[in-house]
């Protein structure tokens, strides 16, 4: 499964991520069901042919983040 796929699997979930920034610590904040959404991202990246793949609040992917999250999720595989 590509993370698009991951993505489309749970297109209709409702599922909100938080990512946000304090000093020097990222904040990644969710249900059980957001949190392994993100766990099936990184599973899906370290698979996929293209070695990156970005999700943002302000860009592709922002539906499945909530508000006030300031940061976006982008998995490089190298």
């Amino acid at each position: 499964m590509l993370p698009d796929d991951v993505c489309e699997k749970h297109m209709d979930s409702g599922l909100k991520i938080k990512v946000w920034e304090e000093e020097d610590t990222i904040f990644i904040e969710g249900t059980r069901e957001a949190l392994l959404f993100v766990s099936e991202l990184f599973a899906a990246q370290a698979e996929a042919s293209d070695d990156g793949f970005e999700i943002s609040p302000f860009g592709p992917g922002k539906a499945r983040f909530a508000p006030g999250s300031t940061k976006g999720i982008y998995i490089h595989r190298v």
